[in-house]
């Protein structure tokens, strides 16, 4: 197949590559201000112009699906499926937490169990466990409130990292005890394996989900409330 190119916007740690089936071809990683993917259509623009490619050449997009950083979900997947739109190539959605695990696989060359825990905000937390020995990664969600992180990890033998260790430190450190072991520094996903692991689906035919975000809580709709200013009739303009 032709080039992908691969966002990651789930965390503060913004990345965009440019793969194909030799490799990363081009890649830019930069710190977003509050959160937000500032400058992701620049990155963009410089991770194509480093490699010297035109747009006509990408014949597939991926993109990092979280759980992360709502904003930046969405901003990274109606850019490349705006990107896509013209050519109708396909937009891949790629688990971030997934994009983790693939790494970690590569780095450590285990096939132990990988659980990702994230912060899921009001005392709660977010974990994908990723069971899969091969590159087929079959991942099972779940939101738990912090105090039961303990008992999910009790006498389990497994690889514990987060992409919110900031956050997550001190918990994770007094919570992950052996059997289990625990990565002590941040993992963060990455645009690079979002790609490579995109790749490697595209190209075995293995089914991936489409460029949703993952939202580790339900909408919440909040009744208007209604003053009596906001009742007046609205007077014509003169």
């Amino acid at each position: 197949m032709g080039k992908l190119l691969a966002v990651d916007c789930s965390t503060s740690e913004n990345s965009v590559a440019l793969l194909d089936d030799t490799g990363t071809l081009a890649s830019f990683c930069w710190q977003a201000v509050k959160r937000q993917p500032d400058g992701l259509i620049a990155a963009i623009r410089h991770v194509m112009s480093t490699a010297g490619a035109a747009f006509e050449s990408i014949s597939a997009y991926a993109v990092g699906t979280g759980p992360g950083n709502f904003t930046g979900l969405r901003m990274a997947a109606a850019t490349l499926q705006a990107l896509a739109l013209p050519s109708g190539h396909p937009v891949a959605g790629i688990c971030s937490a997934d994009a983790i695990a693939f790494a970690l696989r590569r780095e450590h060359k285990t096939t132990t169990p990988i659980l990702i825990v994230g912060d899921a905000r009001r005392d709660r937390l977010w974990t994908i466990l990723n069971s899969a020995a091969t590159d087929d990664l079959h991942t099972i969600t779940q939101v738990i409130p912090v105090e039961d992180l303990g008992s999910m990890l009790a006498d389990a033998q497994m690889l514990v990292a987060s992409p919110d260790w900031s956050v997550l430190q001190a918990l994770l450190t007094r919570t992950v005890l052996p059997p289990a072991t625990l990565m002590r520094n941040g993992v963060s996903p990455t645009a690079e394996n979002v790609g490579r692991l995109a790749l490697e689906r595209l190209q075995r035919g293995t089914w991936i989900p489409p460029a949703d975000p993952i939202y580790v809580h339900p909408p919440v709709f909040i009744d208007p409330v209604f003053t009596e200013s906001s009742k007046r009739p609205i007077q014509p303009l003169p």
